[in-house]
């Protein structure tokens, strides 16, 4: 979708909560799968949230014992790569950490 003009044009940003992310048997939840992190990712680009999402669950399938992902047969990255729609290597990544502002009674 973000490869589309009309819908690109009008999107800010993108954002991605931690709280709790599975890694293995999508889409049905299984708790004991999933992971937690205190973050939360906003970014201009969809596709990089996209890699840093796949470096993350690749992260929890290795510790489980589980392979990677397969990417070889994946390019949907690489081709929103292509298509200008955002970087798809997560090494690319220019972080800045925001820290929370607290709530006024």
């Amino acid at each position: 979708m973000a490869a589309i003009p009309e819908l690109r044009s009008t999107w800010m940003f993108s954002m991605v909560s931690l709280e709790r992310y599975q890694f293995i048997g999508g889409p049905y939840f299984n708790s004991l799968y999933t992971l937690s992190e205190p973050r939360l990712w906003l970014s201009s680009d969809p596709v990089m949230l996209d890699a840093l999402m796949l470096e993350r669950i690749d992260r929890g399938r290795l510790k489980a014992g589980f392979k990677e992902i397969d990417t070889d047969g994946l390019r949907m990255l690489e081709f929103a790569d292509q298509l200008g729609v955002g970087i798809d290597k997560a090494d690319a990544v220019q972080w800045m950490r925001v820290q929370p502002v607290a709530a006024k009674p």
